[in-house]
């Protein structure tokens, strides 16, 4: 049975909608000389608002209407500098100064990566990053060479960083992403998928009103039955009311399979092996008698677990929380199934779970274990987001359908 789970570990950034609008001004500068560092990238991470330093390393973002919000400041050559900035909604401003890299690295030993990555592992990389969705199909890394790979020695899973920002264009959505990809795993046994990053969405400029349309088409479409939309409605309480049904979901032993087991090991000598690359299970050794066998196969070849939907439709708001700064607690003692019931699901997305039948809703799972929390704003922006492990459409789903936070649906 196929699993994939993507580990949000997006960090904190925080922008929360207001009526009034802000400005941030600063200046970027070398720790070690104090001179001004220009054309440093300055963006509130995974948001459009962004710019860039000047020749005497200024910068200046305007309409900024983020209560708290994650400034990320990178240059090449240089230590990235993130920061939580507490926005009074008066005008800001700040001096950053950020650290050579080559100080950092006298002190660590550099991992060794495969010179070939690319060629071996890009394809991989695109599909579990960007994605396979209609979307991933007009969007593209365009400085693949910044990519660095590694296979673990126990070859359990594949280690993925960037030596600079990733220049993804999404001629689907229109946008130009800069992402500063810190860490990507890929787990080979379960099909897992966690990365850590931030990014700077910049909206391209185009002449033609039919393709401007289309983007925006594609914007809305992205977004209906999204994370983002689910959280943003999860905020307001109107979970019900965004064509979301929410059901908890029952993981039930498969007891046939381990009466099976018992029977092929203790009464017929075969041994079971269970595959911990595929997570299937096979037979190894000949049966002393044969009688059932056919039964026997079939049966010790079916998942250890049978999921199902419970019936109920759960309401939300019992596992809510609300502090007086209107931020709002999320927490969960089980996994949950979440239909969003005003889209189907990608015929891609079909072939890719082997289902025979498309499904006229899409399903994603999530959870978040060991009674931790998740923490949700009014823009459905959410931190301690490592604590949330997604499955199903959302984890199917990449980059290449994934919106800046300071979108706006219609």
């Amino acid at each position: 049975m196929w699993k994939i789970v993507l580990l949000f570990t997006l960090l904190i950034h925080n922008p929360l909608f207001a009526q009034k609008f802000a400005e941030l001004k600063g200046i970027v500068t070398d720790e070690e000389t104090n001179t001004p560092i220009s054309n440093a990238s300055v963006y509130i991470n995974s948001t459009t608002i962004g710019t860039y330093t000047n020749p005497k390393g200024e910068f200046k973002l305007i309409n900024i209407r983020s209560v708290k919000f994650e400034l990320i400041v990178s240059c090449i050559g240089y230590q990235a500098s993130r920061q939580i900035i507490v926005n009074n909604l008066d005008s800001l401003k700040l001096t950053i100064k950020l650290k050579p890299i080559a100080k950092e690295l006298e002190s660590v030993t550099v991992t060794p990566f495969d010179k070939d990555g690319w060629t071996r592992w890009g394809r991989i990389f695109e599909e579990k990053f960007i994605g396979k969705t209609t979307s991933s199909k007009k969007c593209r890394i365009k400085n693949p060479e910044v990519l660095r790979f590694k296979r673990s020695e126990n070859n359990e899973k594949l280690i993925v960083y960037s030596t600079e920002p990733l220049n993804i264009v999404n001629l689907a959505l229109g946008y130009n992403i800069l992402f500063d990809l810190e860490d990507f795993t890929y787990y080979f046994n379960n099909d897992w998928v966690s990365y850590r990053g931030y990014a700077y969405y910049k909206v391209l400029l185009e002449e033609k009103k039919e393709t401007v349309s289309e983007w925006e088409k594609n914007r809305e479409k992205a977004y209906n039955g999204s994370l983002l939309h689910f959280m943003r409605s999860l905020y307001k309480r109107n979970v019900s009311e965004e064509g979301f049904d929410v059901y908890r979901k029952v993981v039930n032993l498969n007891r046939e399979k381990i009466r099976v087991r018992k029977i092929l090991e203790d009464s017929l000598g075969v041994r079971v092996f269970n595959d911990p690359n595929s997570g299937n299970t096979f037979l190894l050794g000949t049966p002393r008698k044969s009688d059932s066998l056919r039964y026997y196969n079939a049966v010790i070849r079916q998942p250890d677990n049978f999921e199902s939907i419970d019936s109920l439709v759960l309401d939300l708001n019992k596992f809510i929380s609300f502090s007086g700064d209107s931020i709002a607690q999320f927490q969960l003692p089980f996994f949950l199934n979440i239909k969003f019931n005003r889209e189907e699901e990608e015929p891609s997305y079909t072939r890719f779970s082997k289902k025979i039948k498309k499904s006229k809703y899409q399903l994603s799972s999530i959870s978040i274990p060991d009674k931790k929390s998740i923490y949700v704003l009014p823009n459905g922006f959410f931190y301690e987001g490592e604590n949330l492990m997604t499955f199903g459409y959302w984890a199917w789903e990449g980059i290449a359908e994934m919106l800046p936070f300071d979108y706006i649906s219609k």
